[in-house]
């Protein structure tokens, strides 16, 4: 609020903490008093801001509000850009493409590329720029391609399409020749499998496989027995591929090609769907929570999630789980210090990311608190960095203490087996979880208790 004074002008200044982030300083000439609205633009998501407004009156006065602190959240990424395409058979294309400007502030999980016409897509699993392969073409059509990046907060706009891309007319394959009494002819079909197992996370596009044909050209294609719905075979190409939808326990099928002659030649592919309370999860953790439903999540709650992964054992660097306090200030409640106002005192399943940050965000930044060090996590399984580890709420941490046997590495044999929750109870205590016990109460802040990270997809 602008008293009411003669005021000649007002500016707006907003600096962030982040050296890189960006800036805004604006001055506006017009007379105004009372309340006033104006739009601030062009701020980096996921930043620390610290906003100041300075009025100047007709009789040259400056006067300087006080500091006001602002986080802006992460949001979508922007659109990637896709930089060439071009056909690598005749159902088969690939598409490179630049990772977007901004991720968001927070990381790019996948991206996805799909064709046009027809709904044929393609995943990988990065955080930067590459290339996406796109199987299940027709021959002989012409394409364009889009790509889209995701990261927690939700998918990208499509990015511009690719330059039409044409499949070849016929399947690339190779020939053998054999020599026999000075003649040649061609050998009995034979191919090979670029993988024989697979292991997949449920609702993650399967990696798949190529085959390399290296006897007699292989006509037409078969297998035994058939990949359960979604998940679709193609018979020209050999290839199984989809996104799994639910978990399946490891299954051995048998793929078979015949050769214009009737010979047949097979490989096997193996293939587990992982997903259920106890397997590994994408971060190499350990399933501990699953609701068919959702549940709110993320960094600001704005997300949903299905699935609650703890941090394995030995998480800490080979060693068992660390000890830490839960706040560098142990009399003040979070949000009434440090610069911001988060809170963090919710309890429900999905409130521990949000938690952790308020209280990083007040001055609890160093590894020495709970919040710190559990977010400090970071990992990476199969080229894809895993960094949205964080402490978990006291209801995330009473799930956790449940399935204890089956994450394992657990302190849970003695009254001294406390694991720190990120749910504040009071000015002077924080929620915990005695795992022997399993009883919940509140302890003081200063108490240096057991960390094990959580995150939430």
């Amino acid at each position: 609020k602008i008293a009411r004074a003669a005021v000649r002008s007002y500016s707006i200044t907003a600096t962030p903490n982040t050296p890189n982030a960006a800036s805004y300083s604006k001055t506006f000439t017009r007379k105004v008093s009372g309340y006033v609205l104006q739009r601030v633009t062009a701020l980096t998501p996921g930043t620390d801001y610290k906003f100041r407004v300075s009025i100047r009156t007709t009789n040259n006065r400056v006067i300087n509000s006080a500091d006001f602190n602002f986080y802006t959240r992460s949001i979508k990424p922007t659109t990637p850009v896709i930089t060439r395409a071009f056909e690598t058979d005749s159902d088969e294309a690939v598409v490179y493409f630049d990772a977007p400007a901004n991720d968001g502030q927070t990381p790019v999980l996948y991206y996805t590329a799909r064709a046009n016409p027809g709904n044929a897509t393609g995943i990988t699993l990065q955080r930067g720029s590459g290339s996406i392969t796109i199987s299940g073409l027709t021959k002989s059509t012409t394409y364009t391609f889009t790509v889209t990046a995701h990261n927690i907060n939700g998918t990208s706009v499509e990015s511009k399409p690719s330059q039409p891309v044409t499949t070849l007319a016929n399947k690339i394959v190779r020939v053998v020749a054999a020599s026999s009494s000075g003649g040649s002819t061609v050998t009995a079909p034979a191919f090979t499998l670029s993988r024989t197992t697979e292991t997949r996370f449920v609702n993650y596009s399967l990696a798949g496989y190529s085959i390399t044909e290296t006897g007699a050209p292989v006509t037409s294609y078969t297998i035994s027995p058939t990949p359960p719905a979604p998940l679709t075979f193609n018979a020209s190409t050999g290839r199984i591929s989809g996104t799994p939808t639910e978990t399946r326990t490891a299954t051995t099928y048998t793929i078979t090609g015949t050769s214009a002659s009737g010979e047949t030649a097979t490989a096997t592919y193996q293939l587990r769907v992982t997903g259920d309370v106890g397997d590994t999860g994408p971060g190499g953790g350990v399933i501990f929570y699953y609701l068919a439903s959702g549940f709110n999540c993320g960094p600001t709650l704005a997300a949903t999630c299905k699935y609650l992964e703890a941090a394995p054992s030995l998480w800490n660097g080979g060693a068992g789980d660390p000890v830490a306090k839960w706040a560098n200030n142990t009399s003040q409640v979070v949000g009434t210090y440090g610069g911001s106002t988060e809170t963090a005192t919710a309890t429900a399943i999905g409130s521990g990311y949000r938690n952790t940050l308020a209280i990083i965000r007040a001055g609890n930044s160093d590894t020495g608190v709970a919040a710190a060090l559990a977010d400090s996590h970071t990992v990476t399984v199969e080229g894809v960095t895993f960094a949205d580890w964080y402490l978990p709420s006291v209801n995330e941490l009473a799930e956790m203490r449940v399935r204890r046997s089956s994450i394992g590495g657990f302190f849970d044999t003695t009254n001294d087996s406390i694991y720190w929750s990120s749910s504040e109870s009071g000015s002077n205590n924080a929620s915990r979880v005695r795992f022997n016990l399993g009883d919940q109460a509140g302890s003081g802040k200063g108490l240096a208790t057991y960390v094990r990270p959580i995150r939430a997809f």
